[in-house]
């Protein structure tokens, strides 16, 4: 991948029953996407990402956590019925002149 190329993830969960999950996503280095859609339907949540690729994400890796809560309040905090976490290999990013 070299500078200013487009890094897209896309991310679908499919689920059953009236609570759908939420997906949180961010780079190893805690940086925040640019774009982010979501769409939920009856039974699937699709997430899209895209950002443009800098030196800042060199040797970075996206993290996704996927959760379901379960819509009850403990001191104001939930604690989700279900989490799973992706981790994607690291971006390598090439850098300097391109032959």
């Amino acid at each position: 991948m070299r500078e200013n190329d487009r890094i897209e993830v896309g991310c679908s969960v499919e689920f059953s029953g009236g609570i759908a999950p939420n997906i949180d996503c961010s780079w190893s280095a805690n940086n925040r996407w640019e774009n982010v859609t979501s769409i939920t339907t009856n039974s699937t949540l699709l997430v899209e990402l895209s950002t443009l690729a800098t030196l800042s994400l060199k040797s970075q890796y996206v993290r996704c956590t996927t959760h379901v809560m379960n819509g009850l309040e403990r001191q104001s905090v939930s604690e989700p019925l279900y989490q799973y976490t992706w981790t994607s290999p690291v971006v390598h990013l090439v850098t300097g002149n391109y032959v």
